[in-house]
């Protein structure tokens, strides 16, 4: 959409999950007393993953997704390796697949709960601004899965009022039709990502070419998509952005109008 892997809302620095890699300035090896547990390894295994991701290393992050040994211990760094691998391939539908089957497996007590629904939340948005997945109950599913514990309060009346899932969510925006509002979060995310990695400034820009094509302005939907081949060249984000803005609306009433 993409915020980075290092900023999802529901992971906690420190937490029964351990902090997220890229959170920190350099990753953090597991502690001593679990550096030699499935679990260890595993976030070892997936920390490294989480790095090839951000400098745009597809291959590295689907191998390093296959190291990553089975067992319960070690399946929550195993899942969110393989949602970012098929992420890296743009196979947006099989990764909102894989984060949901993760969320069915597991409750609100697991430790990996909170991570693993604003990831399925993240990922399935994805999933239906591209077209890979059908709105009916999926964007419902998904908004769910963003809001956070405050989005909500009890009216004196009685009734529980629900407030909109993120604010912080672009392509959320344009599922709701704010094609305005989103382009204005898109280009915030540009500029966050532009500091942070490679990876996260392309898919960045290639949010934002969804938005202001959303908006109608094809033009700057693949003048962004230019600029994202520059920063990392060849990331499968851009082709698929490419694909789906070049079908959508604006684009076939531009070549009407030729």
């Amino acid at each position: 959409m993409r915020k980075r892997w290092s900023r999802r809302s529901a992971d906690r620095q420190g937490g029964s999950f351990g902090p997220v890699p890229s959170d920190i300035d350099t990753p953090v090896p597991p502690a001593e007393s679990d550096r030699g547990t499935p679990a260890g390894r595993a976030r070892l295994l997936y920390e490294r993953a989480t790095e090839a991701y951000r400098d745009g290393d597809v291959a590295m992050v689907e191998q390093l997704a296959d190291l990553i040994p089975e067992g319960p211990e070690s399946e929550p760094y195993r899942t969110f390796a393989r949602v970012q691998a098929l992420e890296a391939h743009a196979d947006d539908a099989a990764a909102a697949a894989v984060a949901r089957a993760y969320l069915d497996r597991i409750g609100p007590s697991h430790s990996a709960w909170d991570t693993a629904r604003a990831l399925f939340g993240e990922v399935m948005v994805q999933a239906l601004i591209m077209g890979t997945v059908p709105l009916a109950d999926n964007l419902a599913a998904a908004e769910e899965a963003l809001r956070k514990p405050g989005d909500s309060y009890r009216h004196p009346s009685g009734a529980t009022i629900r407030l909109e899932a993120e604010d912080d969510e672009p392509l959320l925006m344009v599922l709701h039709g704010d094609t305005a509002k989103s382009v204005r979060a898109a280009k915030r995310l540009v500029d966050a990502e532009k500091r942070a990695s490679r990876a996260g400034h392309a898919d960045a820009l290639c949010t934002y070419a969804l938005c202001v094509c959303a908006a109608g302005d094809i033009d700057a939907a693949r003048a962004a998509l230019v600029d994202a081949e520059r920063v990392l060249p060849g990331r499968p984000r851009i082709g698929a952005t490419r694909t789906r803005i070049e079908s959508s609306p604006a684009a076939t009433i531009r070549l009407e109008d030729r």
